[in-house]
């Protein structure tokens, strides 16, 4: 079973049922590779660790704009749900996963 490295993301359950889709490290590109690693901020995963170390690591798409995706023309032509692939140069941006607990305590600041 597939799940989102990002500390505090959903569970693969929910995020299946979201429609949510998961992109692995691009293991070819080891600077990409890194800085995808160094935007994840998990501890479990070290930055300067080959990255061949780290098969698993994937990021879910709520962590992407729909412009970091590729087109796929066939599929949306023919109103099929698609392929979605990254763009090569994109990494993910860790958006809306502060833990209530921490939004609530940043509010009192």
């Amino acid at each position: 079973m597939v799940r989102c490295s990002v500390p505090g993301c959903a569970s693969y359950k929910k995020a299946q049922a979201a429609g949510v889709t998961f992109q692995r490290l691009p293991n070819r590109d080891v600077p990409r590779s890194q800085q995808c690693l160094a935007a994840i901020k998990n501890a479990a995963y070290d930055v300067n660790t080959p990255v061949e170390k780290y098969p698993n690591v994937c990021g879910c798409s709520q962590h992407f704009q729909p412009e970091d995706f590729k087109m796929d023309l066939k599929s949306q032509l023919m109103g099929l749900p698609g392929f979605r692939k990254l763009n090569s140069e994109v990494i993910p941006r860790i958006s809306p996963f502060i833990s209530k607990k921490k939004a609530s305590d940043q509010r009192r600041k």
